[in-house]
């Protein structure tokens, strides 16, 4: 199996002081996003995956973090480095062309930067001469682009949550939420 890794993505996973992105479906931080990442290196280890980590993602990522990163990136067997060559850049061009047939424009609808959505064309271009299955992802743009392009796309927040250390309180917090919940939602009978 191949993947690919965004920026926040590969953040989360090498970089501990990495801001945790926000779910898209309730706005708010992924819970519990480094669990969820550490589940899915030992799911991804067990499958023996390759991660594809595209060039301009590489660059941004070191924006942030040091370039110690860049050993454990070189001497890992599950990294390899994307680049951005002629083949991602004919890859690239074709989904551009794909994207104005297709009366979507050269931005394919999406709201970002001319020159950021270029970037995120090249990272999904990358992806897709690399032979990547699935992309993971937390950027919308990046989303859009991988699916235009036939590449799986998996957001953090819907990576599975590791198993609770406390399961007989979660099962209690539960009931109790759902006994709130419900008689929030009983109709209250007017007072005499």
């Amino acid at each position: 199996m191949v993947v690919a890794f965004d920026t926040n993505v590969l953040c989360l996973l090498l970089h501990p002081e990495a801001d945790v992105p926000h779910d898209p479906a309730t706005n708010k931080p992924v819970e519990r996003a480094q669990e969820r990442m550490a589940i899915l290196v030992a799911h991804l280890e067990q499958q023996d995956a390759r991660i594809v980590i595209p060039a301009p993602v590489l660059s941004e990522f070191l924006t942030y973090a040091s370039t110690e990163y860049l050993d454990e990136i070189n001497t890992s067997k599950s990294f390899s480095v994307g680049s951005f060559d002629q083949r991602a850049a004919i890859e690239a061009a074709v989904a551009l062309r794909r994207a104005r047939a297709g009366g979507l424009g050269k931005k394919l609808g999406l709201t970002g930067s001319w020159q950021r959505i270029k970037v995120d064309r090249q990272i999904v271009a990358i992806a897709k001469v690399e032979g990547v299955q699935i992309v993971y992802t937390t950027d919308k743009d990046i989303q859009a682009l991988a699916v235009d392009s036939g590449l799986e796309v998996v957001h953090v927040a819907s990576l599975p949550l590791p198993p609770s250390k406390t399961p007989l309180l979660d099962t209690a917090e539960d009931e109790a939420t759902s006994a709130d919940a419900a008689s929030a939602s009983e109709p209250k009978l007017p007072s005499a």
